[in-house]
C-alpha cells in the first residue's frame, strides 16, 4: 500500500510539473479545430498544419512544418459508457499496457486528472521508431476520456527531450476541448 501511495505521489508531481509549464511561456496563437461528425472542438497551435488522417478512427492529425510536434485525435463510439469514471480509466490503463509492445512504446507514468467537465487518463510514454538507416525516439503524452458515448484519445508527440517546451501548448489545447454534442 505504501508503494502505491509513493507511485501516486510521483505521478501527481510529474503531472503538476507538466501542467505548470515551468520556465516556459505560452505565447502561441491557436486555431479552432471543429469536427461536426463527432461533435467536438479544440484549439491547435497555429504553427501546426492539419494533415490527412490515417484509418477510420483518426479524426485529425496536425504537425509543425518540421514534424517535431505532432498531435492526433482518435474517436470511437462507446455505446456502453456515457462518461468515464476512475474505474473505467484504470481498466483502460491496464488494457493499454497489455496491448502495447515493449519494442515500440515504453511506459513512463500515468494519472487521472480533470479537464473541464471530464475525467481523463493521462499516460506518458517514450516511443521508439526503428528504420533501416536510423532509430529515433519521441516523448508521447496521451489523454484518454469518454464523453457522451464517445471515446477520445488525444495524443501529442515531440522529439525526445522536447516535451517540456510544448507543455503550454498541450495544456492550452487539451484544456480547450469542448464536447459539442447536440449543437448541430
Amino acid at each position: 500500500m505504501a508503494r502505491i501511495k509513493t507511485i501516486l505521489l510521483s505521478i501527481y508531481l510529474i503531472i503538476i510539473m507538466l501542467f505548470a509549464g515551468i520556465g516556459v511561456c505560452d505565447a502561441q496563437e491557436y486555431n479552432l479545430y471543429r469536427n461536426k461528425e463527432y461533435q467536438f472542438s479544440l484549439d491547435i497551435p497555429a504553427a501546426m498544419n492539419i494533415i490527412e488522417s490515417r484509418g477510420p478512427n483518426i479524426k485529425m492529425t496536425a504537425s509543425t512544418p518540421k514534424s517535431n510536434f505532432i498531435m492526433s485525435v482518435l474517436v470511437k463510439n462507446s455505446p456502453a459508457i456515457k462518461e468515464a469514471d476512475d474505474d473505467f480509466l484504470l481498466w483502460l490503463h491496464q488494457d493499454s499496457l497489455s496491448q502495447t509492445t515493449s519494442d515500440y512504446y515504453k511506459f513512463i507514468n500515468c494519472d487521472i486528472i480533470n479537464i473541464p467537465n471530464h475525467k481523463v487518463l493521462v499516460q506518458l510514454w517514450t516511443a521508439k521508431h526503428t528504420y533501416p538507416s536510423m532509430t529515433f525516439y519521441q516523448d508521447v503524452i496521451m489523454f484518454h476520456f469518454v464523453t457522451n458515448y464517445k471515446y477520445f484519445l488525444i495524443t501529442y508527440y515531440t522529439n525526445q527531450g522536447d516535451m517540456k517546451k510544448y507543455i503550454p501548448a498541450i495544456e492550452h489545447s487539451i484544456g480547450s476541448f469542448v464536447d459539442e454534442t447536440g449543437w448541430y
